[in-house]
């Protein structure tokens, strides 16, 4: 059954991302028809950490619930560092180094960066650039040389202290740690897909692949602007990596709400199967993640 490209509660307030956001969850381990609820307080969760991120003091209402990601726990605001520099906008670095203490995070945004720098020469050269959210490995039989150039692009970060000695250090030919630690994630993540996909139908498998396509920004960046609505002096900046940084760091967050959804909700269904559970029955409808889980 398709979903519908953009859905509103009962209060009138228009969600943009409910298909999205429904195949992200989806991919990521939650049932194939999530409770709309539950993707509505995701879509809400997502924004109001996005909002805080980039600067914005907008806020939801204090009815709304808000857990805060541990990737934005400790907020210098990215407007404001980009105010002590002098700049009008956002830069690639001052949301980077928001998140700089999860260095998992990091690193897969540095491969994310390079891939979509890849990606883009191959545009360029007459290629196809590619739609996935998620970059992993290349599969067998793509281009040698693509791969290659690949694993010579590098995202410097002006706080590492390798960048600042980058001139008398050659690193060009050396994998360090952190390309080590992204590698080891990406291949982590490719047997997950693995494990999830291993019994299903050709049917199955196509939509599970067409749901890891799912993106925040892949040709919709006017509608992710929309989705922040967020004030002229703070506003991303068009054609920029800022906005797929942004993109990247959205995706992130539903993964980490609907692994710690499925996580809670697995401890409370064992917790009541061994009646050491006060309450009623685990909230959860047909195997879905309820709302109420993800603020616990």
């Amino acid at each position: 059954m398709s979903l519908p490209r953009k859905m509103e509660n009962a209060s009138g307030r228009e969600y943009k991302y409910f298909t999205e956001i429904s195949q992200m969850m989806f991919v990521f381990g939650e049932v194939q028809d999530p409770l709309p609820e539950t993707v509505n307080l995701v879509e809400d969760i997502v924004r109001s950490q996005i909002i805080e991120l980039v600067g914005s003091n907008d806020r939801f209402p204090p009815h709304i619930v808000i857990e805060r990601m541990h990737t934005v726990r400790q907020i210098l605001q990215a407007r404001g560092l980009a105010s002590r520099r002098g700049a009008r906008y956002l830069s690639a670095e001052d949301l980077i180094f928001l998140i700089r203490h999860d260095r998992a995070k990091v690193n897969r945004l540095r491969t994310y960066l390079s891939w979509k720098d890849v990606r883009k020469h191959a545009k360029d050269s007459g290629g196809d650039a590619g739609a996935g959210m998620e970059v992993e490995i290349p599969e067998d039989g793509a281009d040698d040389k693509l791969a290659a150039k690949a694993q010579k692009i590098t995202i410097k970060l002006p706080w590492e202290i390798m960048t600042m000695f980058s001139d008398v250090l050659p690193t060009d030919d050396e994998e360090d740690e952190d390309d080590i630690e992204a590698h080891e994630a990406s291949i982590q993540r490719l047997k997950e897909a693995d494990d999830a996909t291993r019994q299903m139908t050709r049917e199955e498998y196509q939509h599970y692949s067409d749901c890891r396509q799912a993106s925040f920004t892949y040709r919709k960046a006017k509608r992710f602007r929309e989705f922040l609505n967020l004030p002229a002096s703070l506003d991303l900046k068009a054609n920029d990596d800022t906005v797929d940084i942004v993109g990247f760091l959205a995706f992130e967050m539903v993964r980490s709400l609907t692994l710690a959804g499925l996580e809670v909700k697995k401890s409370l269904e064992e917790s009541y199967l061994r009646d050491d559970y006060v309450g009623s029955r685990p909230c959860s409808v047909n195997g879905r993640i309820c709302p109420a889980l993800l603020v616990m």
